[in-house]
């Protein structure tokens, strides 16, 4: 079924993609050298005052600021070497404290002067930063032959280069170039142009990165060299205003200044340079200053600062930051998108826009904060955050600034682009009244459909899309837009109708028609891709191919949802090889959906390793990214890693991450799945509100969730009703679902009051909300359990029912995954006729399920073997043993998504071992084979899996140790205890009391605790996504804790997460079984009565013949020596098994007691 869509991604459709190498700039942590050259002199004191060729007459005056003092090098010296640096001070390398606002006048209007000398700023750099010296060659030997003119024309063609983009080179090998040329010949082989151009690269490198990614030293680094090479040039330049190179060159100098953190002077310098006369062509490097300017603001300072000097300097670069007043004519230069960029994240970074403009509301004019307030506004919406954008016009709107409808409609649209529709909703309705005329109403028409065909409202979508027909103003972009209404709607057949309506097929094609583009090919195949249909995906990304249209970033991300939904690591990485292959690099939202599916397989260990690639390919994480890894934790039960990345977020404000309702959703399941006491959940739920957080329909479904866990359900269906009252304001977007409604019918049934369940599930029908295979399934989990087989009966009919081809692809195409949807309603009854120890029905339902259109799953032949077990059929079990070994190791193989990084000679990761496929089937298939004394199957299925580097979990070893002993190997079991379970235990133990960290530098775990050479690797155990389990840790959760708990922190909401993960049932489950202890307790007096531990034969063998009084003492002998091991080899084991007993002991005798009273 994949392969036809596999064939055309990586086959056709990408065939002959050109790759596209791009350069990619690294800079040096070997840090900062300031190196003089090969002269021992120090800088000359007028560096800035350029000194044309001597002609005659008198010389210009120097500056007052260029004789402040004079630069002293200090020379160091080694046994083999000289090196003349120059002496640097002041300049600190830390990065300063984030300031807050105080009195707002560090922009005032700077005074005019000329750049500050060399050596004024080289006064005030310290002697320590010498560690930062520069990969400068040693200073040739006077015996030494000059270098020949090759090696001059490589480094120069290296520089230049590297200087035109020609080619793609290390930054560092080209500066080395630039020293070897200055030592060799002082660059007078290249032109002053070309040396400032080459400079103008040196400032571009703190562009090219990402701030969170370019260190601070980084940037005083090459700031010197920058610096440095000015030095060198200034012999070169004529002091004329009009002068280009004068430009230039004064352009440098400031950006210089900034990078090694002289703020105040390159701002001062930047005033005098913006004054100067330049050409239109030389607006471009003018605003490299300004780019690097707020670069070096925003690593040497703080977001604010950023701000500030835009809004100080914005009559000279606010026509590159507002849409309305972009006047440039080469708009797209990808200067201008640099800048523009720059400016938009730094100032999307200031940790409270809203109290920046409380903060100077008395400080700055009203016209400075218009400006401020507006820039914010577009700066958030740029950077897809419309929450905070819509929270910064309401502060605009109490201060009595103005903003236009424009402003308030581009807000609805990043609302739009964060999925907050009801905020979208309202701000776009109140708007409503400024439709107006002329271009004003196709623009709000335009945005309405923007708003509600990406909800998959087709009506309002439609009424919008009519308006713009009537006015003739339809265009190609409002078709994308309606179609990607279907395609969010989960409508295919109408979307292909549309498509087909207003493209028509290229034979009937009139030659001035419109033609698709990618957009429009793009929504189709998102609409199948929400039914799920593989197939006819596969068809239209042949019709787009033949279209001569070829995926881009967006359609490879629908392709892999569409197989992370089907669970396919294997095509999941070729599609990501056959992405690098066609020059693209996976995104953000392509590493967000494999750790979704990582998630989904509880595998946080590979999810890990996914996270780490992503940032060592370059990707900055954002909150989806962070988001979906802190899920990861979620599912896997690792709820240290749920508050780490939780932390994470909370304290990136000035990453630009910030909580979100999507956030706190996670956190409040990590909550319901640890089995936290409602109240806990509950006031969380409250305490939303102080967050500024509006729950949503996933939030209710959560608190709903953990009424029903906590077996609260007048409460779970009071809370249905308050968000059925919300859901009747459509603007709202608070809509009831299949899930929420499956919740509480699925408490109602597991409570035994089927008569409520059955009304939910005719109010399901009435709302027209198609049941899912979850709710399904619900309701044959519920006739399964009944020790009649009368409701075991009723449930197969149920299920029979479903299965009609119609049916199915309803309530299957609700579920997403057909295959998986159909295993989802079979495994209830299953599970049923496994527990009943009836394997013919297991087998005859999984043939049904095949039938039907599912596929074998380890699941489902699991449950076969445990009903082979049950009845005691170890041949039987035995049988589909390889089976379910087969899908386990396909299961298990995540190896393939690294595989790129072996190519590039790195070490390639062996995650197989990390997940938690093979865990329980190996169980089952121990128990049976030890107990039809199989012993030999146990070791050789051990071996095995052992082998192919699958991980173990505690129930594993405990049901071996059994095993053990049923083979007559007691020594053996207890080594098991003492040398795997025990110290598991305590390194469990030792992870509790790790000292949390408030503000972590990443979101991964912290380094866990070494891994012994002697303990073998072990899997995650997983959370209680078991209902009834969960319960039993409600009731436990809500006797152990106290409500000073979430009362304690109230302003952390991860609190109460990190005391409950310490008494939740899973912390503990490495220890040996109660019935393990019991077994072990007998062995020992067993062997202390001299008898020895006799393995279990298989019911083939024949008797084992009655030992003679001989045999019998040599047993006893062999008794005593097994038992003096076991005393002195496993002592804790021991000591276990003993105080176990005696507990049970004294149970037994109070029990009796009371019974007799």
């Amino acid at each position: 079924m994949l392969e036809p869509l596999a064939a055309t991604v990586f086959n056709t459709l990408l065939s002959g993609r050109p790759f596209t190498a791009l350069p990619h700039s690294t800079t040096s942590q070997l840090a900062l050298r300031m190196t003089a050259g090969a002269a021992a002199s120090a800088f000359p004191s007028d560096f800035f005052t350029p000194r044309p060729r001597r002609v005659k007459g008198k010389e210009r005056a120097m500056p007052l600021d260029d004789c402040l003092c004079d630069d002293i090098p200090v020379r160091l010296e080694s046994c083999t070497d000289i090196k003349y640096i120059v002496a640097l001070h002041g300049t600190v390398m830390s990065r300063p404290r984030v300031r807050r606002l105080s009195c707002r006048k560090i922009m005032h209007a700077p005074t005019r002067s000329t750049l500050p000398s060399l050596h004024n700023l080289a006064r005030r750099v310290d002697l320590s930063q010498i560690r930062y010296v520069s990969s400068l060659q040693e200073p040739p030997d006077s015996s030494a032959s000059e270098p020949g003119t090759q090696h001059l024309d490589q480094w120069r063609s290296m520089i230049m280069d590297y200087t035109s983009g020609a080619r793609a080179s290390d930054p560092e090998k080209v500066w080395r170039a630039y020293e070897s040329l200055q030592q060799a010949d002082g660059c007078a082989s290249m032109t002053a142009n070309q040396l400032l151009s080459y400079g103008a690269r040196v400032a571009a490198i703190v562009e090219d990165g990402h701030f969170d990614w370019i260190q601070i030293e980084s940037f005083i680094l090459w700031g010197t060299r920058l610096l440095s090479l000015l030095q060198n040039v200034s012999d070169r330049i004529k002091t004329v205003s009009h002068d280009k190179d004068f430009l230039l060159w004064r352009i440098l100098g400031v950006c210089g200044l900034a990078m090694v953190g002289k703020i105040d002077d390159a701002v001062a310098a930047a005033h005098d340079v913006q004054e100067m006369p330049f050409q239109p062509e030389g607006r471009i490097q003018v605003l490299q200053m300004h780019d690097v300017l707020i670069c070096s603001l925003r690593q040497h300072r703080d977001p604010v600062a950023v701000l500030e000097y835009l809004v100080e300097k914005w009559e000279a670069v606010g026509t590159y930051l507002h849409r309305s007043t972009l006047r440039w004519q080469n708009k797209g230069h990808p200067q201008i998108k640099a800048f523009r960029m720059h400016a938009f994240q730094s100032v999307a970074c200031i940790q409270s826009p809203v109290g920046f403009l409380q903060d100077v509301h008395e400080q700055w004019s009203q016209d400075r904060r218009q400006v401020a307030g507006e820039f914010l506004v577009h700066a958030l919406c740029e950077c897809k955050m419309g929450k905070e954008a819509l929270d910064v016009l309401e502060i605009m709107r109490n201060q009595s600034l103005s903003f236009t409808v424009e402003l308030q409609l581009e807000v609805v649209k990043a609302l739009v682009k964060a999925d907050a529709f009801e905020l979208a909703n309202s701000l776009f309705m109140s708007l409503t009244q400024f439709m107006g005329s002329g271009q004003m109403f196709v623009t709000f028409q335009t945005v309405g459909l923007y708003l509600f065909s990406h909800q998959g409202d087709i009506p309002r979508s439609e009424e919008y899309f009519n308006r713009l027909s009537q006015r003739s103003a339809v265009n190609i972009t409002h078709i994308a837009m309606m179609l990607h209404a279907h395609a969010v709607n989960g409508n295919a057949k109408l979307a292909v109708q549309l498509f087909e309506h207003f493209f028509p097929p290229a034979i009937s094609r009139r030659p001035d028609a419109l033609r698709p583009n990618i957009y429009h090919y793009t929504a189709v195949i998102h609409a199948f891709a929400r039914e799920g249909s593989l197939e006819s995906m596969n068809h239209w990304l042949e019709v787009m191919t033949k279209d001569g249209i070829y995926p881009d970033s967006y359609v490879y991300s629908i392709i892999l949802k569409s197989f992370a939904e089907k669970g396919e690591t294997s095509y999941v990485a070729n599609l990501l090889d056959q992405m690098r292959a066609a020059g693209m690099s996976p995104s953000r939202e392509h590493y967000s959906t494999i750790i979704a599916l990582l998630a989904k397989r509880r595998d946080v260990i590979a999810a890990e390793e996914i996270y780490k690639r992503a940032v060592s390919e370059g990707v900055v994480p954002d909150r989806q990214l962070v988001t979906a890894m802190m899920n990861a934790y979620v599912e896997a039960g690792q709820w240290e890693g749920v508050i780490r990345a939780f932390d994470y977020l909370k304290s990136s404000a000035h990453r630009g991450l910030r909580l979100s309702v999507e956030v706190y959703n996670t956190l409040l399941k990590a909550y319901v799945l640890i089995g936290a006491p409602f109240r806990v959940v509950a006031n969380l739920f409250r305490r939303l509100d102080e967050a500024r957080v509006r729950p949503d329909a996933h939030t209710f479904a959560l608190l709903i969730l953990s009424a029903c866990d906590s077996g609260l359900m007048e409460i779970a269906f009071d809370l249905y009703k308050e968000m059925e009252a919300l859901s009747e304001d459509w603007q709202s977007h608070m809509h009831i679902n299949v899930y929420v409604l499956t919740i509480i019918m699925a408490g109602y049934l597991r409570k035994g009051d089927r008569g409520k369940a059955r009304k939910l599930f005719d109010e399901m029908r009435k709302q027209g909300i198609q049941p899912s295979a979850i709710t399904y399934a619900a309701i044959v989990k519920a006739y399964g359990k009944e020790q009649s087989g009368a409701g075991l009966q009723v449930a197969e009919e149920f299920v029979q029912s479903l299965m009609s081809a119609e049916k199915t692809h309803e309530w299957a195409k609700t579920s997403g995954n057909r295959a998986r949807a159909i295993e989802t309603v079979f495994a209830p009854l299953l599970s049923a006729y496994a527990r009943r120890e009836h394997p013919e029905d297991v087998e005859r339902l999984i043939s049904q399920m095949l039938e039907a259109g599912g596929e074998p799953t380890i699941g489902a032949l699991t449950a076969m073997l445990d009903a082979h077990r049950r009845k005691g059929n170890a041949d039987a079990a035995r049988e589909i043993w390889p089976q379910i070994v087969e899908l386990g190791l396909r299961h298990s193989e995540v190896d393939s998504l690294f595989a790129p990084v072996s190519a590039k000679g790195g070490a390639l990761p062996d995650l197989r071992g990390h997940g938690m496929a093979m865990c329980i089937p190996l169980s089952i298939y121990t128990d049976a084979m030890s107990a039809g004394g199989y012993h030999a199957e146990v070791a050789e299925a051990w071996r095995r899996l052992h082998e192919e580097k699958l991980a173990f979990d505690s129930h594993n070893y405990n049901h071996l140790i059994v095993a053990l002993v049923r083979a007559g190997e007691p020594e053996r079991a207890f080594d098991i205890v003492e040398s795997v379970i025990l110290p598991y235990q305590r390194r469990f133990r030792e992870s509790l009391s790790m000292k949390r960290e408030f503000e972590p530098k990443s979101p991964l775990r912290a380094e866990r605790l070494p891994q012994p050479d002697d303990l073998p690797d072990v899997s995650p155990h997983a959370p209680m996504h078991s209902t009834d389990r969960r319960e039993t840790a409600v009731g436990t959760a809500t006797l152990k804790s106290s409500r000073s708990m979430e009362e304690e922190f109230q302003e952390d909401f991860a609190h109460a997460l990190q005391i409950l993960y310490k008494f939740s049932p899973l912390w503990n489950v490495w220890r040996p079984h109660a019935v393990v202890l019991n077994l072990l307790h007998e062995v020992l007096d067993h062997l202390e009565s001299g008898r020895l531990i006799q393995p279990v034969r298989p019911a083939t063998a024949s008797p084992e013949p009655t030992p003679d009084p001989q045999t019998i003492g040599q047993r006893r002998l062999k008794a005593a020596a097994i038992l003096r091991k076991i005393y002195s080899e496993c002592p804790q084991t021991v000591e276990m098994a003993r105080d176990f007993n005696s507990v049970r002991r004294a149970r037994t005798r109070k029990f009796i007691g009371r019974r007799s009273e």
